[in-house]
């Protein structure tokens, strides 16, 4: 009898480790790659409900929101970004399912890296975009 107790713990330990290690959201893509002349993209996610975090990373340093312009939907503590914009670049949540990144030009020899975070409960993804430069 034991051991067919220890099997069906072994059997759901597997089944639960597997349910933690799988992603709660899907990606139409997490890595958005454009030329100097930069571009509009739309990126699907699904699985549940998330939004973004007020901040982004470019070129491997974080900006927070007091240096970008960043847009509120809700009220109270319910209040969550929309709408982040840079100086090359906007992020917007069309709905519930789409990401929108717009970037701009990019006149400078250098590539730029742009890191979008996300979220959905204790999950924080984020999407990359890299950019060429001329």
């Amino acid at each position: 009898m034991l051991k067919y107790f220890m099997i069906l713990v072994a059997a759901m330990c597997c089944v639960s480790c597997k349910d933690k290690n799988t992603p709660p959201l899907k990606f139409s893509t997490r890595q958005i790659e454009t030329t100097a002349v930069g571009g509009e993209y739309n990126v699907t996610i699904t699985g549940g409900d998330w939004w973004l975090r007020p901040n982004v990373m470019i070129d491997g340093k974080i900006v927070y929101s007091d240096e970008l312009k960043v847009t509120y939907e809700g009220e109270g503590n319910k209040k969550l970004p929309v709408k982040i914009e840079g100086v090359w670049f906007t992020i917007l949540q069309k709905d519930k399912k789409t990401l929108y990144v717009k970037i701009a030009e990019n006149n400078t020899n250098k590539n730029r890296i742009l890191l979008i975070f996300l979220q959905h409960l204790d999950y924080f993804p984020d999407i990359c975009v890299t950019q060429k430069g001329k």
